[in-house]
């Protein structure tokens, strides 16, 4: 629901783009919203050749946590953030949306970020 709650609460007056890699969620994202928003499938390793224009605003609801349930999953943040610097307007943020992340996993997380470009 994050989605439409956050385009109800500017009134429509804020653009929204879903991005997954998943086709069946997109599909049942524009099922509960219609064409409010546009909804883009891609790999998020590669965002900026994804999207077009900057962002004032990234809310990773949960994908941080997915990827770190993967193999490999370092370089998969790692290269998620970095392309998310790229799409952030410089006055852009990135909100993170995770379950109980431990104290060494956000120390990683800030110094990933901080490669990338992000400030935390």
């Amino acid at each position: 629901n994050l989605p439409g709650v956050v385009y109800e609460a500017h009134d429509g007056e804020s653009q929204i783009e879903c991005f997954d890699s998943s086709q069946h969620c997109l599909d049942q994202l524009q099922q509960r919203y219609g064409s409010k928003m546009p909804y883009t499938r891609g790999d998020v390793t590669k965002l900026s050749a994804c999207v077009d224009g900057l962002s004032d605003a990234i809310v990773d609801k949960g994908l941080i946590d997915a990827l770190m349930c993967s193999e490999g999953w370092n370089t998969m943040v790692a290269e998620t953030l970095e392309e998310s610097s790229k799409v952030l307007s410089p006055t852009g943020i990135y909100l993170m949306v995770c379950y109980r992340l431990s104290a060494s996993t956000k120390r990683l997380l800030v110094e990933i970020g901080l490669k990338a470009g992000l400030e935390w």
